[in-house]
């Protein structure tokens, strides 16, 4: 019998008849056996796979006459019976996918002798073998995906090679032929654009193999924001220069050959995903070596002039080094740091980290990084050069498993530092005059790569050779002066670049003399460019160096409206200075905006002007009230059903709200205050470094006794910074002074509501029911219904916690219906998110559905915090009703999660289902452990309800296997652990546990429907 996948599945005998196979039952339980072949399917798993819920009441039985079906259709005994389940002893040349694998191996061995003829007939008849689809009626199941995957990948690869035998046999029409069917069916592979290209190529239609690699790179571009591979822009490059390797009659080199120039391909990341980096031109002997610096030493600084391109070469380190690595790589771009202050802010939000109480954030950065293996890159440290380097002698000491990579105009000056000095661009000689010759020196090869996308007209012949070269030299090899000369081409022949080049830039003809004199022959690149442009345009040329990052063209019209008479005139003004390569046009943003940034060259090229101007502080503060008008605008849109456009736009705009805000604090109060307080519902959910932005605010603002009318938000947000570090008593200390200084209960709603969360953290609910209720009345009075929502799902958390379950699920369903209305995200999710904790003990798989439902769409927003707590309470719900080693694997990654962002509070409840799930499985000496380090510590929130009583009864268990002294002992051992070895400890108890698989305490481990609420509290929100 052979068995046929490639299609739907089909049992033939050997005459070619098809064998019936009778039910759809019989045709799954045969096609999980083949997918499996060779390996035994246990009796479980294929009563998962062939009935899944709706088992039949004797699923053994069952499965036993399905299987004695198969064994008669089948004629042979193939399938045994191997505990715990069955097995199919199928030879692969029995099924026509291992025919198929069998055939195209034949093909490219056969390649890889120099016999493409015999590959062809060999491709041809694998080719012949498929039917449609893999596992038709069963690839898109979760038993049969994978192999029909791997299937059908393997089937395009092999598509891909047969056009390239095509190719290696000049047969140009048939792989044009064959690329366009790929190409229509794979708009996204790359290899099928390669092959029409260089089909269309071959066949001498040059300017349609061009226009198909623009149509390539246009829909990456439009569709996915990518760039194409290097090769591709490599082969791009060669066609426009007609160069003669391309009419050779021989196949690509295949995916694993090793290329000419191997060190400057893009680095392959683990994952097997190249990144789209630019090509990295004329460094075939730096990046190996920097490579293996790296490897070598704990921190090396790249130094070279502006504009060398230091920054692209650490990019490709990085990616080639990530692997090396088990937490990869993190970039950290400092360009955009104006306040050498922000600098370990930005390096902290960058990665991720949450300041918390009594810690320095140096010494929290350090504690973060201390257990991690990452290569982190600094990237333009020059002008932040003493905090950089302080910084790093921090991290290189206290964090022995990172390395750092600095990219610097100069050393950092550190002991221990390994300094690589990146030179300009090999340039051609004067003597030179082969075209072929020209296009190998790396100065040449860059011009020519940017000019063939800047200008594809140009093409490169003998004539050009020593304008070309003269170019090169006049520039001494800097990439970014480079870069700027290539789009000269489209409107000026390389001899009148050359003679222009002559003309406006005295300054290099003296370019040898040293590092000083390198960056005036930057400064003369961009003051060629900027003396081209009018007036209007120099002024916003110079207006648009007050960015910090990125920016849309709405925000250049908001910041530049008072240089020109019209602001419409703005938008345009951008654009023809992006076609200066001036200023770089970058992919959309997530906010789907177009965005637009400055090179770190020109920006400080921009600010110097600004300074000679005498603008500097009319931009800034152009450039604030700008990002103040951004922050008001998004404060309603992200209490709407826009949140995600609002939340997107916020996030991309966070390099400029942060400048905006440390200039406000020295020049504007009342612009810092209005920026600040409209950040709040964002920040609370998703940034820890604007909260810190409040405490920052509220300290400027008693120095300046300020009475601003939205101070008492930023009061209520300094609060929440703290309560989120388990702080509370600070927490209520800001909170009320924020209720005192409002005018209005609608001013005080914020300091208010994080007034009651101290009460309902604490445990006193009744004080909390009270408070949300006031407060529900207030905002539903005032018309704010965001705020309304959010006092009915807090009245819901504290009716549950109190032990009210139908008082809990009406406010949650009054919450739901108000989040409706709004159309808000987060307000459905928190609303979805009470209504789980109020149906716990009624209906668990229900409260699971609402978690995971308000998870997903916390998700969807960035909305990290209440994705967390909702995946604790998720972890609690699935301990309870499931297998408790899978619910503590579950709870170690909800442990690290909040250790990483810093929720202590979120932190300690995770803890406490923790001793409860090592009490169940028997764990006992670490749950004493940690029973005493959760009651003890003085960062956690009072314990109360559901879970003082899991904790007590814990602790009654606990008491009856150990003895009283050996618990006294365990407990007074947790207490003396600080947070973070109890965090520690805890985690090492979890893989001890899940390690050895305890068994499992059945008295401690309650069906489905429980007499008391294990989860309860476990996830308290806000």
């Amino acid at each position: 019998m052979r068995i046929r996948v490639l299609g739907s599945l089909e049992l033939v005998d050997d005459a070619g008849a098809v064998t019936a196979l009778g039910s759809p039952t019989r045709r799954r339980l045969l096609a999980l056996l083949v997918v499996h072949r060779g390996a035994v399917v246990s009796a479980d798993r294929i009563a998962e796979v062939l009935w899944g819920r709706r088992r039949p009441t004797h699923p053994a039985n069952a499965l036993q006459g399905q299987v004695s079906r198969l064994r008669r259709a089948l004629g042979t005994d193939l399938l045994e019976t191997r505990a715990p389940g069955y097995l199919l002893t199928l030879p692969d040349t029995a099924t026509d996918a291992g025919e198929f694998e069998e055939l195209v191996a034949r093909a490219r061995d056969a390649v890889a002798r120099g016999r493409p003829d015999d590959a062809t007939a060999l491709m041809d008849r694998a080719s012949g073998l498929w039917r449609g689809r893999a596992y038709a009626e069963f690839a898109d199941e979760e038993f049969a995906h994978p192999e029909a995957a791997r299937l059908d990948e393997l089937r395009i690869s092999a598509e891909e090679d047969r056009a390239e035998i095509d190719l290696a046999l000049d047969r140009p029409t048939a792989v044009i032929t064959r690329a366009e069917l790929l190409v229509a069916a794979h708009p996204y592979r790359e290899r099928g654009h390669t092959l029409l290209m260089l089909g269309l190529y071959r066949a001498g239609r040059v300017a349609e193999a061009l226009e198909a690699y623009r149509r390539y790179r246009a829909r990456l571009d439009d569709e996915l924001g990518l760039l194409p591979s290097a090769e591709v822009e490599a082969l791009h490059g060669r066609m426009l220069r007609q160069d003669p390797d391309l009419d050779r009659r021989r196949p690509p080199a295949p995916a694993d050959e090793p290329s000419e120039h191997p060190s400057e391909q893009a680095p392959e990341p683990a994952g097997g995903r190249r990144p789209s980096l630019p090509a990295l031109i004329g460094r075939g002997d730096d990046l190996p070596e920097l490579t293996g610096t790296l490897r070598r030493a704990r921190l090396v600084t790249l130094v070279g002039a502006g504009g060398v391109g230091k920054t692209l070469l650490a990019r490709h380190a990085a990616a080639q080094c990530a692997g090396n690595h088990h937490d990869g790589s993190a970039l950290v771009e400092l360009a955009a740091v104006r306040d050498p202050a922000a600098v370990i802010d930005t390096v902290s939000t960058a990665l991720g980290v949450v300041q918390r109480a009594g810690l320095a954030p140096a010494e929290r950065l350090v504690e973060f990084l201390r257990p991690k293996t990452l290569l982190l890159v600094l990237d333009n440290c020059e002008h932040v050069i003493e905090e950089a380097a302080a910084l790093v002698v921090d991290v290189v000491g206290g964090c022995p498993g990172v390395t750092v990579l600095a990219t610097s105009r100069e050393p950092l000056g550190v002991i221990g530092e390994h300094v690589y000095s990146l030179p300009p661009l090999a340039v051609p000689s004067a003597a030179l005059t082969d075209p072929g010759e020209a296009a190998a020196v790396p100065a040449v090869r860059l011009l020519l790569d940017r000019a063939a996308e800047a200008a594809p007209g140009f093409a490169f012949g003998p004539a050009h050779v020593a304008s070309i070269a003269e170019i090169c030299r006049r520039l001494d090899g800097l990439p970014l002066a480079i870069e700027l000369a290539a789009p000269r081409l489209r409107a000026m022949s390389p001899a009148e670049v050359a003679a222009r080049l002559d003309a406006r830039f005295p300054l290099l003809r003296g370019v040898r003399r040293g590092v000083a004199e390198r960056q005036r022959t930057l400064r003369a690149v961009v003051d060629w460019s900027h003396e081209l442009l009018d007036e209007a345009q120099q002024r916003v040329f110079a207006r648009l160096a007050v960015f910090a990052g990125a920016f849309t063209l709405v925000a250049a019209e908001e910041v530049c409206a008072d240089l020109v008479a019209d602001r419409s005139e703005v938008a345009g003004i951008v654009l023809g200075l992006v076609d200066r390569s001036l200023v770089v046009a970058q992919a959309p943003g997530d906010d789907g905006d177009g965005r637009y940034a400055l090179l770190e060259t020109m920006r400080a090229y921009g600010r110097d002007r600004l300074a000679e101007r005498e603008e500097t502080d009319r931009a800034s503060r152009a450039h604030a009230a700008w990002a103040v008008a951004l922050a008001e605008t998004a404060e309603p849109g992200l209490q709407g059903p826009e949140e995600a456009h609002w939340v997107a736009t916020v996030a991309a705009a966070t390099d400029d709200l942060r400048v905006a805000h440390r200039w406000s604090l020295d020049h504007d109060l009342d612009l810092a205050v209005r920026l600040v307080a409209s950040l709040f519902w964002y920040a609370e959910f998703r940034s820890a470094e604007m909260l810190d932005w409040a405490g920052r605010t509220v300290e400027a603002a008693q120095d300046a006794a300020s009475a601003h009318p939205r101070l008492p938000v930023v009061y209520a947000m300094a609060a929440v910074a703290h309560r989120f570090r388990g702080d509370l008593a600070r927490t209520a200390t800001l909170a009320a002074t924020g209720v005192r200084l409002a005018d209005g209960p609608r001013a005080g709603c914020p300091p208010r509501n994080i007034l009651a969360d101290v009460a309902f953290f604490e445990g006193r609910l009744d004080e909390a029911e009270v408070q949300f209720a006031d407060l529900a009345r207030d905002t539903e009075a005032a018309g704010d219904r965001y705020a309304f929502a959010v006092a009915l799902w807090m009245r819901a958390l504290t009716r549950a916690y109190g032990g009210d379950r139908p008082g809990a699920l009406a406010f949650a369903r009054r919450a739901r219906a108000e989040a409706h209305a709004l159309g808000n995200p987060s307000m459905t999710a928190w609303a979805s998110y009470a209504e789980a904790e109020a149906l716990l003990d009624t209906d668990p798989d229900r409260a699971l559905d609402r978690l995971e439902s308000a998870a997903t769409v916390a998700a969807t927003v960035g909305n990290r915090y209440l994705d967390g707590v909702a995946r604790i309470s998720a972890a609690s719900v699935r301990a309870r009703h499931g297998d408790p080693v899978l619910a503590l694997r579950q709870f170690r990654e909800v442990l690290v999660l909040w250790h990483d962002a810093g929720g202590w509070t979120q932190l300690w409840t995770a803890m406490r289902s923790v001793v409860d799930l090592l009490t169940r499985v028997g764990a006992d000496h670490d749950a004493a452990v940690l029973h005493g380090a959760v009651t003890a510590s003085r960062t956690a929130s009072p314990v109360f309800g559901a879970d003082r009583e899991r904790l007590q009864a814990d602790l009654d268990v606990l008491g009856g296997r150990l003895g009283a002294e050996q618990l006294a002992a365990a407990r007074r051992r947790g207490a003396e652990l600080d947070d973070d070895t109890a965090v520690t400890t805890a985690v090492a108890a979890i893989d001890d546990a899940t390690a050895g698989g305890p068994t499992v305490d059945e008295d401690r481990s309650p069906g489905l429907v429980a007499g008391r609420r294990e989860g309860a509290g476990t996830a308290r929100p806000r």
